[in-house]
């Protein structure tokens, strides 16, 4: 029974088949194409409850989901070959997410390189699919979307605006001048300087 390398990049796949084979193993190569999810098209809704969850992801291609979700199952094992970059991790548990019903626990292999040994190290190094890993890179994109929606809206409207000036805002309204009321504080001889200190 062959296992299955799920990456990133579909131009990697014949090469990635091929070093696989001069491994010993056998496997078959699905690439995910960058990201298998993505939020709503707007920013209304956001995407993002009051709890800072996701809610309302679609499959970008769901012909590439069905195919990867075909694949696994057929397959003796489950690698999930992505970059290894905050990307990457959220890229393979976005795939862990689409196999939970057939795959369990697929493996994480960190790619560094597509070459023989770098491939090798790789799979000598696998460890199951973490959505802790996953957490750095999802985070970035719900606080960069919350800010868009922010910007988009043209005003502190959003939970995040609100959240991000909670402690200046709460005790007095935002000055007209926020740059005139740091330039305030600064001292004279720091010039606003670190210290060496």
């Amino acid at each position: 029974m062959h296992d299955l390398f799920v990456i990133e990049a579909p131009g990697k796949a014949q090469q990635l088949e091929e070093l696989l084979r001069k491994i010993g193993i056998d496997a078959r190569v699905q690439a995910t194409k960058g990201h298998l999810y993505s939020m709503p098209a707007g920013l209304q809704p956001l995407g993002i409850d009051s709890a800072f969850r996701e809610f309302g992801r679609a499959l970008i291609n769901p012909d590439i989901g069905a195919r990867i979700r075909e694949e696994a199952s057929a397959a003796g094992a489950v690698y999930v070959a992505t970059d290894a970059d905050q990307e990457g991790d959220v890229i393979a548990w976005d795939v862990a997410e689409l196999l939970q019903d057939i795959v369990p626990n697929p493996l994480r292999v960190r790619l560094r390189g597509m070459d023989f040994d770098s491939i090798r190290e790789a799979i000598d190094g696998a460890t199951s699919v973490s959505k802790s890993d996953a957490v750095p890179g999802r985070t970035r994109a719900i606080v960069d979307r919350m800010i868009g929606s922010v910007f988009s809206n043209g005003g502190f409207q959003s939970v995040a605006s609100r959240a991000l000036c909670s402690a200046s805002c709460a005790t007095s309204s935002p000055s007209p001048n926020v740059y005139a009321s740091l330039r305030r504080r600064r001292t004279a001889g720091d010039r606003g300087r670190p210290s060496a200190t």
